[in-house]
């Protein structure tokens, strides 16, 4: 089981969620955890919540088609979340 990894929906990633989760498989892992980035610097500039909440509704339509046989966690990386809090707290229900 991986716990940290990034999907396409963090800005130092370009792989698709279907791609991790083939390449887990290769690999014998039974799931892992995505944990893309919120870069609370970057609230302000631009929409950093959307993708989020994107992986995560991904996440949970792959865990329904895998049924038992694979598990994907949602999580956040969050940067500096003091600055933030309110937002913090919103992109954290997200998962």
């Amino acid at each position: 089981f991986d716990f940290h990894m990034h999907s396409e929906h963090s800005v130092d990633s370009k792989q698709p969620l279907e791609g991790i989760v083939e390449r887990c498989l290769e690999l014998g892992l039974e799931g892992f955890a995505v944990t893309d980035h919120f870069d609370t610097h970057s609230y302000l500039r631009y929409d950093v919540v959307t993708p989020i909440g994107k992986a995560a509704e991904e996440v949970r339509e792959l865990n329904r088609e895998s049924g038992d046989e694979f598990r994907i966690l949602t999580g956040v990386e969050i940067s500096e979340g003091f600055w933030h809090p309110e937002v913090c707290k919103q992109v954290q229900a997200l998962t």
